[in-house]
């Protein structure tokens, strides 16, 4: 997995900011939670990262790769950002709280 960074991002859903001017670092390796309310852009980081929204500041790295940069007007579209992503409602989790998916990953794994 590459080095993931986001560096003074900002984004807003019309007058209401979403994200702003944030500047995060996922080293290669690491492994890194998003977690919090309903509304407080966990998956707005998500769809900034994969190219599905446009943040209005700021530059995201994948590895080495600028896949945008506001100044320098570089936005890499989704299909070349070489990432895979699959939100809750599309793998049937989205009824389940958090307590309630992280059973059904328990029952699978004795399951086997």
């Amino acid at each position: 997995m590459a080095k993931v960074q986001f560096n003074d991002v900002s984004f807003s859903y019309g007058d209401k900011k979403i994200i702003q001017n944030l500047s995060l670092e996922v080293n290669d390796g690491e492994i890194m939670g998003v977690i919090g309310p309903s509304g407080c852009g966990k998956t707005t980081l998500i769809r900034l990262l994969c190219g599905f929204i446009k943040p209005e500041t700021g530059s995201i790295f994948i590895g080495e790769t600028c896949v945008f940069d506001a100044k320098k007007r570089i936005n890499i579209p989704p299909e070349r950002r070489n990432i895979g992503v699959v939100f809750p409602r599309l793998c049937g989790m989205a009824t389940f709280n958090s307590i309630g998916k992280c059973k059904v990953s328990i029952k699978e794994e004795e399951n086997g």
